[in-house]
């Protein structure tokens, strides 16, 4: 029965997830053991994270104290960042109409006047957009305390009739992950914890960074961790068979694997 269920998942955006188990299910009695570190992967595409970006760490082999547990490696995490990154998905563009009319942030640069007055003089009355990229692959790390993620990239910043970009920023951003269950449907959520950001080229001369740090702030927590979990919000469907209900799950986390530990109710289909 434990072969009833969904092996390739299409995740979308041309990202698919193979649900492979490090090792054989443990059976012991009425207790059931699983232990996942799936691979995700490009459609049409034989490129696979490396070990270096996501290495494999070996999954505990103790009894369960629910009917069925389940182990899932931090490599499961790893590998899903390391495609989605790679596949230009992390890619996200910001103007003036993507910010809400009733948000105090405005992207203009006469709202910028305070924090950069050399844009604001060069280019007086002009709007503002944003392009991001993640151009490496982000880290993830599981913890007893939840999935720290962190990501560096760069940020292009254009002015209104100017084709070419008038600043570049390079910043590292840390968030922290917590898994939600659904269904036994396995969906990640992110919270934006902070960013460091530095210039990296300039046509407006250098400028200090910390007056432009609440402008970062509400793009990565108005735009970019949004954007993320709406990605994660498909997640994915572990193995099951029909007729099975998982009850009373709980999520618990350790160092490179969270685990799922549940009780179960089987109803078998009839005819």
């Amino acid at each position: 029965m434990l072969m009833d269920f969904l092996v390739m998942q299409d995740l979308g955006s041309n990202i698919m997830f193979d649900i492979g188990m490090s090792r054989d299910p443990n059976y012991s009695f009425d207790l059931l053991t699983l232990y996942e570190s799936g691979e995700s992967s490009i459609k049409g595409s034989d490129i696979e994270c490396p070990i270096s970006v996501c290495p494999q760490y070996d999954l505990p082999l103790s009894k369960p104290d629910t009917a069925v547990r389940m182990y899932l490696s931090e490599y499961v995490a790893s590998s899903l960042a390391y495609v989605t990154q790679k596949s230009g998905l992390m890619a996200i563009n910001l103007g003036p109409n993507d910010v809400p009319s009733s948000s105090i942030v405005k992207l203009n640069t006469d709202y910028l006047r305070g924090a950069i007055p050399a844009l604001y003089n060069k280019y007086p009355g002009r709007n503002i957009s944003i392009q991001s990229n993640v151009d490496s692959s982000p880290t993830v790390v599981f913890t007893p305390k939840g999935a720290t993620v962190k990501a560096s990239g760069l940020m292009h910043v254009f002015v209104e009739g100017v084709t070419k970009q008038v600043f570049m920023l390079t910043g590292d951003m840390q968030s922290s992950g917590v898994a939600i269950l659904d269904n036994w449907t396995l969906k990640g959520q992110l919270f934006y914890i902070n960013s460091t950001w530095n210039i990296l080229q300039s046509d407006i001369g250098l400028f200090p960074m910390a007056p432009l740090q609440f402008l970062m702030d509400f793009f990565a927590t108005a735009v970019v961790i949004p954007q993320v979990n709406q990605k994660l919000s498909s997640g994915i469907a572990l193995p099951s068979v029909q007729g099975l209900k998982f009850l009373d799950t709980k999520v618990s986390w350790s160092d490179h694997y969270l685990m799922l530990d549940t009780e179960v109710e089987y109803k078998p289909k009839v005819g």
